[in-house]
């Protein structure tokens, strides 16, 4: 290892890859650049599989997630779950499952002659999955304020469980719709169709034993969705340590799918479907980074609004760079399906 890692690795008592054990890489000094706190913390990317980790994780987390930080950023009221479904609903549900998962005759004419729109929005979500009921038991892991398992409980899902150890407090604690202040090892004796971490599992230490119990809380054929950044994509090879999703000090590992299907295999799981979804947004928040530039605007701590900063064809540009990237298996950020081992 050189210097630093060996400075870092031992001051910190951290393996540099968590993925392969790896020791050869390099290391890289990222800011932290939401919040425009210029820190420095430093990133090991193992020369072996390619997976960022971080190598100095601040003791003091918490201070990394203020209160303004996005995913807590209460927006609709969550729904009365406790309240029982009225016949209206009870019959939308049967329109939405059928227009959702494309099951049930009297559901699909119905869904035909009136469609509900924000169900396209869902449909990609579950389209590689084998879930065909809204009895599924679906887990949310990192779920901020509850946001998507509101959507789903809106639709027609009736057993949600979200959890997210930076809550303040439980949002929710009924029998169709929990969400919960907690780990998922508070859990573990549970059992779920779908396990669910949308931009999450980034933000833990411990992947392999995350992995370990998501192999463990699966029901026999159940699925598990990862949606995180990739190392070693296009936006990564562009920007290194400005890259926006490197997202230090909250991201503590980023995979690419050599280093992901390493763990997988260690702990009887195996990834069976990709798709690639950046955005511009990889390429235009890592442009501010460039300039030290903030993400959030700490005056109105929001995030920027990229057309203020960039002219059209600029931001054209990106979504055009982004697509490329993702139709070459090179996005910055991806969407891992996840199984049992076959």
């Amino acid at each position: 290892m050189n210097e630093v890692i060996q400075r870092v690795a031992t001051e910190r008592a951290v393996a540099p890859c968590m993925a392969c054990r790896g020791s050869d890489g390099q290391v890289y000094a990222a800011a932290e650049m939401m919040f425009g706190l210029n820190e420095r913390f430093h990133y090991f990317e193992c020369g072996l599989c390619g997976c960022l980790q971080l190598l100095d994780p601040p003791s003091d987390l918490a201070r990394f997630y203020p209160q303004e930080y996005y995913s807590f950023s209460q927006g609709e009221p969550l729904p009365d779950a406790s309240r029982r479904r009225s016949q209206r609903e009870r019959l939308s549900s049967w329109r939405n499952e059928s227009q959702l998962m494309r099951t049930g005759s009297f559901g699909r004419i119905a869904a035909r002659i009136r469609p509900r729109p924000d169900i396209e929005r869902l449909r990609p979500l579950f389209a590689p999955t084998p879930i065909r009921s809204f009895n599924a038991r679906i887990l949310d892991v990192g779920c901020g304020d509850g946001t998507l398992l509101a959507d789903l409980w809106r639709v027609g899902f009736r057993e949600l469980v979200g959890i997210d150890p930076f809550l303040a407090k439980d949002l929710s604690d009924t029998p169709s719709l929990r969400i919960l202040a907690a780990h998922l090892a508070a859990l573990r004796d549970e059992r779920f169709d779908l396990i669910m971490f949308h931009h999450s599992l980034e933000h833990m230490s411990d992947h392999r034993g995350i992995l370990a119990l998501v192999a463990e809380m699966l029901r026999p054929n159940g699925i598990c969705l990862i949606r995180m950044p990739v190392a070693s994509s296009e936006p990564w090879s562009r920007y290194r340590e400005h890259w926006v999703e490197l997202d230090a000090p909250r991201h503590r590992a980023l995979h690419t799918t050599a280093s992901l299907d390493l763990m997988l295999k260690d702990v009887g799981l195996e990834r069976f479907y990709t798709e690639f979804d950046s955005t511009g947004f990889a390429y235009w928040g890592s442009e501010l980074y460039l300039r030290g530039v903030s993400l959030v605007d700490p005056g109105g701590k929001r995030i920027r609004d990229p057309n203020s900063l960039f002219c059209t064809s600029e931001l054209e540009g990106f979504e055009r760079q982004a697509k490329r990237a993702n139709e070459i298996a090179c996005g910055g950020r991806a969407a891992f399906y996840i199984r049992e081992a076959r």
